[in-house]
């Protein structure tokens, strides 16, 4: 117990300390969650989500930012955009990420969902972060990825090569008492990996996840919240706070872009 106080205590402290000027924090901050895919009372095709036709929809439309699900193929030497395994084709054929970047890399921000990345081994690893390094030089693209994983020790290679993360976690409903203890240990992988942001589901409205406990215990950490209910005054509440830097609507991304913070 007095290990674990005297973590808390230094973590906190560390962390109240850290400056994350450089992280997202524009007024828009409801994302593209796998590219357009609802518009209107019509619902494009689940193959045509994670799409260059979906990205490039979503940036025209006026998101600042899109997820794309995606796998490291070691045999390949290639990301593979898909949600699934196997793969989902698009148009009948793997849809890479270097072919995505080359037709929408110029429009705005990438929320890389890297799938299995905890199945990597060190050298698969090594050379998924040389590969990234590759099909972003390009387009200057490194300071617009936000590369998001669980597994925090492949996910730090990521960091190390200078390349923003996002610590994907999983903690407890926010009404449950032990939840400012599961906090407190993400909040330690978080400084201790020197990620970007966090990242969670929201869960529901009636029981959030990122709810008041939750929202306390993180403190200023800078977080990415996905699965959250199309409910205007939901989203118009979580716009406005500091420490919600990107947003994405449920599963699938509705059009919601223009709900902002701007003065």
């Amino acid at each position: 117990m007095i290990s674990y106080f005297s973590m808390v205590t230094f973590v906190n402290h560390k962390l109240k300390d850290r400056s994350y000027a450089g992280v997202y924090n524009d007024c828009y901050k409801v994302w593209a969650a796998r590219g357009l895919v609802v518009e209107g009372a019509s619902i494009t095709p689940n193959g045509t989500q994670n799409s260059i036709e979906s990205i490039a929809l979503a940036f025209s439309k006026g998101a600042k930012g899109a997820e794309v699900d995606h796998y490291y193929d070691a045999d390949l030497k290639q990301f593979i955009v898909s949600h699934d395994r196997p793969y989902n084709l698009k148009n009948g054929s793997l849809l890479t990420l270097e072919r995505l970047f080359n037709a929408t890399a110029e429009n705005g921000f990438f929320w890389l969902d890297f799938k299995k990345l905890r199945k990597l081994s060190k050298e698969e690893t090594r050379t998924a972060v040389l590969r990234l390094e590759a099909i972003t030089e390009k387009y200057d693209l490194k300071k617009r990825i936000y590369v998001e994983g669980e597994n925090p020790t492949n996910l730090s290679a990521f960091r190390k090569a200078g390349f923003n993360t996002i610590l994907d976690t999983h903690p407890l409903a926010d009404n449950n008492p032990f939840t400012p203890l599961v906090i407190n240990l993400y909040k330690a992988l978080f400084y201790f990996g020197d990620f970007t942001v966090m990242a969670m589901n929201y869960g529901e409205i009636d029981d959030p996840i990122y709810g008041p406990l939750t929202q306390k215990s993180m403190g200023d950490i800078p977080v990415f919240i996905y699965h959250v209910a199309d409910d205007a005054a939901l989203l118009s509440t979580l716009s406005a706070s500091a420490s919600v830097r990107a947003i994405l609507v449920q599963n699938h991304s509705l059009n919601r872009y223009q709900v902002n913070s701007c003065p």
